[in-house]
């Protein structure tokens, strides 16, 4: 597969520490093989295949990762579907898919950034049935309608998320999740964006980069951060 390069010919730098964090991963699920759009099949080391679901929400994020009896979530999506005239919550999608791959547990649900489209339809997935073994998320906090419902659905679940404030790996069932968080400070009213965990996922030969909306100066500085790492998928 041909590998995508995302440096710009700028000054590689390697970041000076990184914290590691080692979770135990799967137990309850059982998916199948996806099929159909929206679907990317990469090989890990062994013979697990990782299956990648990209879902249709309109101008909202929500993609889910699983391999063997692992599932992780990125983003839940808005609360509404754009695409749909506010009829249909992302998270009932999230749900359906969930059910017809006879999912049960999420091993992780990763916020990317506290903007509605990435975090909105939390309260739909803890209320669905779906258990949530941790939730992770960057370091900042809001004010809010969104905001306060996002916690309050956390309180409900009993979850104490797990906040990244520095370059942090977590391993789990031979993916490697690698958050980026912002290194710089801002007062820009883009604040989400700047602020957005950027996310490398690594198996085996297979990568890709989850680069969560980021944009200006933060794409930058995340550049020179991955010092010239290239990935199979952004």
């Amino acid at each position: 597969m041909k590998r995508i390069s995302l440096l710009a010919l700028l000054l590689a730098l390697l970041m000076a520490c990184s914290a590691l964090l080692l979770a135990s991963c799967g137990g309850e699920n059982t998916p199948g093989s996806t099929t159909g759009g929206g679907d990317v099949g990469g090989q890990p080391e062994g013979d697990g295949k990782i299956n990648v679901k990209f879902f249709k929400v309109g101008k909202a994020n929500a993609t889910l990762i699983r391999t063997g009896n692992t599932a992780i979530l990125i983003d839940t999506g808005d609360e509404k579907d754009e695409d749909n005239n506010g009829k249909t919550d992302d998270g009932e999608k999230i749900l359906t898919y969930l059910a017809e791959k006879g999912i049960t547990k999420l091993d992780y649900v990763i916020v990317s950034q506290f903007n509605k489209n990435h975090y909105g339809s939390l309260g739909t997935i803890l209320d669905g049935g779906i258990t949530v073994g941790g939730v992770i998320e960057p370091d900042y906090a809001k004010t809010g309608t969104y905001y306060d419902a996002y916690r309050a659905a956390l309180a409900g679940a009993g979850i104490t998320p797990q906040v990244i404030s520095e370059k942090t790996t977590l391993s789990c069932a031979g993916l490697n999740f690698t958050f980026y968080p912002a290194t710089m400070t801002t007062t820009s009213a883009d604040q989400d964006e700047f602020y957005s965990l950027a996310i490398a996922v690594e198996s085996g030969d297979f990568s890709m980069l989850l680069a969560s909306d980021i944009f200006g100066a933060r794409t930058t500085a995340l550049i020179e951060e991955l010092g010239g790492k290239t990935f199979d998928l952004l």
